[in-house]
């Protein structure tokens, strides 16, 4: 019980930070992550499915739960590393990727779950995009976004586990 109202502090605290008005870069970098996570789910979009799970047969599911649970997180975390990297730097973004794992694993304790928050396969998502910052110095978010939208359609990023490719999953 201590450690978890320690821990519930903590995150209070760094929230606290985060919207302090002296963090650096504080608005744009919001902004910046606002259009990211548009890029993402207009990406990766299940227009073209039946909204409702009811109408949708299992193969639709399926193809619906995986741009949702695959596809669009790891726009995301691709896209956002990329684009960060360019911004602030591999060893920042590589460290703050760590701590929001961190964070979300703390959370999910916290509210009864296992102390895990899809850290394999963000990670390992967002390395890629690091090593695509790294590779596209200076690219505007259009330009790393449409690398990004190559790579989902090519199944190259990872799943679940951090280790397997999504191409390899669908074999």
């Amino acid at each position: 019980r201590r450690e978890a109202k320690e821990v519930k502090l903590l995150l209070e605290n760094w929230r606290g930070y985060l919207n302090e008005d002296r963090l650096p870069l504080q608005e744009g970098l919001i902004s910046d992550y606002k259009q990211i996570l548009k890029m993402a789910q207009v990406g990766q979009t299940t227009k073209h499915l039946p909204q409702s799970k009811e109408e949708r047969t299992p193969e639709q599911e399926a193809e619906f739960r995986d741009i949702l649970d695959n596809k669009r997180d790891a726009h995301r975390h691709i896209l956002a590393s990329a684009y960060y990297t360019n911004k602030l730097g591999a060893g920042m973004i590589k460290g703050l990727g760590e701590l929001i794992e961190i964070i979300g694993a703390l959370k999910s304790k916290l509210k009864g779950g296992p102390f895990d928050s899809g850290w394999a396969m963000d990670s390992a998502n967002n390395q890629i995009g690091i090593d695509l910052g790294k590779e596209n110095q200076g690219a505007s978010i259009e330009e790393i976004n449409q690398i990004v939208l190559d790579r989902i359609e090519s199944g190259n990023f990872y799943t679940a586990d951090g280790k397997t490719l999504h191409r390899d999953m669908q074999r």
